[in-house]
C-alpha cells in the first residue's frame, strides 16, 4: 500500500503553539511602580526564566534582589525561597525591608491585637532557606539538593517517568576526572522528568501553583577564582550552570535570579601628559579598550562581568547603576569627569552631588522590554 507523504507544517505554527502552551500565568514583581513598568508584565515563573541583576559598585543592586525577594514571598504563604549564598547576606537589612513592607498593609479590624511587625516578618522569612557555600563545587552540591527538593515537592497530579541520565557537554581531553564528573552534574538532566499536566484555568489566588524562587549570590565571588587560573574552564562551568538552571525552570514554577557584578574599561590618559614617543603605545591601548557598555545612559561605560554568557540568559538582564537626579547635578557630574579626562581639577559642588538608582533592561528574551528603565528608591547624596 502506497502511503501518502506527512502533510507540511511551518516552524513558526510550532513555535507559536509551544509558547502559547508555555504562557505562564504568574509573574514576579519588585513593588515599585517605576521598576515595574519597566520589566512590565514582570519575571515570569517557569517557562525558562533565568534572570540576571548586574550591579555597579554603590549602586542598589541588593535593594533590587530584596524587593524581588520580598514580594515573591508575600504573595502568597505557600510561596518558598532558597539563596544561594557566597557573600553572607545582611539579613538585619532583610528583616528591617520585610517589616517595612508589612507595615504598608492595610490592618483595619479594630477586634484583632496590636500587630507585631517582628513576628510577622519572622513568619514571611520562615519561608527563606539559606544555603552557604564557598566555591563552584560546593554551587554544584546546592544544586543537586535544591533540583532534588523541587521533584519532591512536585505536585502529585503532575507525571513522573524515569529518564536515564545524558550528558550534552563533550568534556575536554585535557580535563581531569573531576572536572568532568562537575560538568556532568551542572549539565545533566534530573533523574526524573516532570511531564507538565494539562493547564488548569485560572482561579482564585489560594488555587494558584505555589511557586519557588532561586537566588544565587553572587557569580563573580564563586566563577572570579577559577577565572584567573582558567578562563576556558570557567567558562565551561558557567554555561553549564546556565543551561542547567534553564531545564530546572522548564520543570518547574521557579523564577531564578542571578546577581552579577560589573567592570568598567580603563580610560587613556591624556595626550599632553604622555611622554614623548609614547603615542604609539597609546593607540595599542586604546585598541584593546572594550567598546561602550549595553547602557543606554551615556554616563554609563559598565559592563556585566562574565558578559559574552550572561547577556544570553533565558530572561531579563537588569543592569542597576546610578544617574545624577537633576540637571544640575549632571552638569556638575559631567564638568568634573570631564576636566578629570583633561588633567583640570574641577569640583563644581562635588559634595552636594545627588544620585538616584536606574534599573535598565539591557537584555530580555522576548524583545519587549529592552532598553526600558524605572528608579528605585530615593535620592543619595557623595
Amino acid at each position: 500500500m502506497d502511503q501518502l507523504p506527512a502533510e507540511a507544517v511551518l516552524a513558526s505554527a510550532l513555535l507559536q503553539a509551544h509558547q502559547t502552551r508555555r504562557k505562564p500565568a504568574q509573574y514576579l514583581r519588585t513593588g515599585s511602580a517605576s521598576v515595574d513598568a519597566a520589566i512590565d508584565p514582570g519575571l515570569p515563573y517557569g517557562a525558562g526564566s533565568v534572570n540576571c541583576i548586574s550591579n555597579t559598585p554603590g549602586a542598589a543592586g541588593k535593594e533590587l534582589l530584596f524587593s524581588f525577594l520580598i514580594s515573591h514571598l508575600l504573595a502568597s504563604p505557600s510561596n518558598t525561597a532558597s539563596i544561594i549564598d557566597s557573600v553572607e547576606q545582611d539579613l538585619i537589612t532583610l528583616l528591617d525591608v520585610t517589616k517595612s513592607r508589612l507595615a504598608q498593609k492595610t490592618y483595619i479590624n479594630p477586634n484583632l491585637p496590636p500587630r507585631d511587625l517582628d513576628q510577622e516578618a519572622g513568619g514571611v522569612l520562615d519561608r527563606l532557606n539559606l544555603m552557604r557555600i564557598f566555591s563552584h563545587e560546593e554551587l554544584a552540591d546546592a544544586l543537586s539538593e535544591y533540583r532534588d527538593t523541587l521533584d519532591h515537592q512536585a505536585s502529585p497530579q503532575q507525571a513522573i517517568s524515569p529518564a536515564a541520565n545524558r550528558i550534552n557537554t563533550i568534556p575536554d581531553s585535557q580535563s581531569t576526572q573531576a572536572d568532568t564528573d562537575l560538568l556532568a552534574l551542572l549539565d545533566s538532566a534530573p533523574d526524573q522528568v516532570i511531564e507538565p499536566s494539562a493547564p488548569r484555568q485560572a482561579g482564585s489566588p489560594a488555587e494558584q501553583t505555589p511557586t519557588s524562587l532561586l537566588i544565587i549570590d553572587d557569580i563573580p565571588t564563586i566563577f572570579s577564582p577559577l577565572l584567573r587560573s582558567s578562563y576556558t574552564h570557567a567558562s565551561s562551568l558557567l554555561s553549564s550552570l546556565l543551561r542547567s538552571l534553564y531545564h530546572l525552570t522548564s520543570q518547574h514554577p521557579l523564577c531564578v535570579l542571578l546577581v552579577n557584578g560589573t567592570t568598567t574599561p580603563s580610560r587613556s590618559p591624556d595626550r599632553r601628559y604622555l611622554a614623548q614617543g609614547a603615542e604609539e603605545e597609546e593607540g595599542r591601548m586604546a585598541k584593546r579598550v572594550e567598546q561602550r557598555g549595553p547602557s543606554i545612559f551615556a554616563g554609563c561605560e559598565a559592563r556585566p562581568m562574565f558578559h559574552h554568557l550572561v547577556m544570553g540568559v533565558q530572561g531579563v538582564n537588569m543592569l542597576v547603576h546610578r544617574v545624577p537626579r537633576t540637571e544640575g547635578d549632571a552638569r556638575a557630574v559631567y564638568a568634573e569627569r570631564t576636566g578629570r579626562d583633561q588633567g583640570e581639577r574641577i569640583r563644581g559642588g562635588a559634595g552636594t552631588m545627588r544620585w538616584v538608582d536606574c534599573v535598565e533592561v539591557i537584555g530580555d528574551r522576548e524583545g519587549g522590554r529592552y532598553q526600558k528603565f524605572g528608579f528605585l528608591g530615593g535620592t543619595t547624596r557623595t
